[in-house]
């Protein structure tokens, strides 16, 4: 075992017992997970780079050597449309030297790195690399480019760092099937927009916030008078992947929302939102920055037969709820937090349970297994050149 993995699994021993503790007692968790460094290291290692994250850059994708680029938990990933029509997701880095292959989007008919000109298929395998031929014992089909899982959901993409992790179907199967039945097709939608925001809070004060409605009433007074937020009103269903939010529409309340509000959390860190209008979907992800930093990131899908106009209004006010008022609270907390004037702190388990959800799903993701360093580690990254 070498003395970076013995370091990890030091410090997750020690973060797992302050967070079997804050489980056993119905605590938060410990203020300084919030503005550790240490602690965000461990997440990215161990959460972002083994879950299935949103994609930010949209593209149809639909002829082959189309392909798009982006950066999942800190990795630049490449997507693109193989000559046998099969969508695949590969690391974007060059076995040789650790440059990026390609940057942006479009169509190409194979993926070369421009630093030494070592040109991958849209298979990933290596087709050339000048100057090997000199190489004694070199051999192409030992350097591929790294894979990654990825997967499409209406207008949108998803990629998991992690090949051995659950396919996308096998995990949010059940999301789709609820999503569905609440008549929430997204494979209907078109993508009309696509705003990116800065927070300065940690990115699970943002989720601890999106966990409950119990902050409604005060932190969202306009948003409570036209929807049920109250214990008995307000739905919350914890499922194997994801978290189901429902708040009935108000009778005698704005007579432009028509929709209940409804919300798909999704583990660890993206939600499809539909509010005001069920033809509407925001879906959204939240992902850490630095430890006092978080970016939210949105996507606006709506119904073909919804015009631009509209859809940008519902935006308008998705904007106000999120940006003016989440953030604001967010931000509040991480102030308070990084004071480092308190230790934890209890949760009211009749409207904050989903929190203690999340904490056994962290304490699951934390655990992993003995002498992993997570992440990329597993498929050979540290390895490549």
């Amino acid at each position: 075992m070498t003395t970076t993995t013995r370091k990890v699994d030091e410090q997750r021993s020690e973060l797992l017992e302050e967070l079997d503790s804050c489980l056993d007692r119905g605590r938060t968790l410990p203020a300084r997970w919030y503005f550790d460094d240490d602690v965000l290291d461990l997440e990215r290692q161990f959460v972002f780079r083994r879950t299935w994250q949103l994609v930010r850059e949209v593209a149809p994708l639909d002829e082959p050597g189309d392909c798009l680029t982006d950066v999942v938990a800190g990795v630049p990933i490449v997507i693109v449309r193989g000559k046998d029509d099969e969508l695949r997701g590969f690391v974007n880095v060059c076995r040789h030297r650790g440059h990026v292959v390609v940057g942006g989007c479009g169509n190409r008919t194979s993926l070369q790195c421009p630093y030494h000109a070592w040109t991958y298929g849209l298979d990933g395998q290596l087709r050339a690399a000048p100057r090997s031929d000199a190489e004694p014992g070199f051999d192409r089909g030992e350097h591929p480019l790294l894979p990654v899982q990825v997967a499409k959901w209406g207008p949108l993409l998803f990629a998991n760092l992690d090949v051995a992790a659950p396919s996308f179907g096998d995990q949010f199967g059940e999301l789709r099937a609820v999503a569905r039945k609440r008549e929430l097709e997204l494979e209907g939608m078109t993508h009309r927009s696509a705003e990116a925001w800065d927070f300065a809070a940690n990115w699970k004060v943002f989720y601890d916030n999106s966990a409950e409605c119990y902050h409604c009433p005060t932190i969202h007074p306009t948003f409570a008078k036209g929807y049920g937020v109250g214990v008995e009103e307000y739905v919350l269903e914890s499922h194997d992947a994801f978290v189901y939010h429902r708040s009935p529409v108000k009778q005698g309340g704005d007579e432009s929302t028509t929709h209940d509000w409804e919300m798909y959390s999704a583990w660890p860190n993206w939600s499809i939102a539909i509010g005001g209008s069920s033809r509407v979907a925001f879906v959204y992800s939240f992902s850490p920055v630095d430890p006092g930093h978080a970016q939210i990131f949105t996507h606006v899908l709506a119904d073909p037969k919804v015009s631009d106009e509209d859809a940008a209004d519902e935006m308008e006010w998705w904007r106000h709820i999120v940006l003016d008022e989440d953030r604001l609270a967010c931000e509040s907390v991480q102030i308070g937090l990084g004071s480092n004037q308190i230790k934890d702190g209890p949760l009211l388990l009749n409207s904050e349970h989903i929190i203690q959800s999340f904490q056994s799903n962290l304490r699951s993701a934390l655990r992993g297994s003995i002498g992993d360093t997570g992440g990329l580690a597993m498929q050979g990254l540290s390895s490549t050149g």
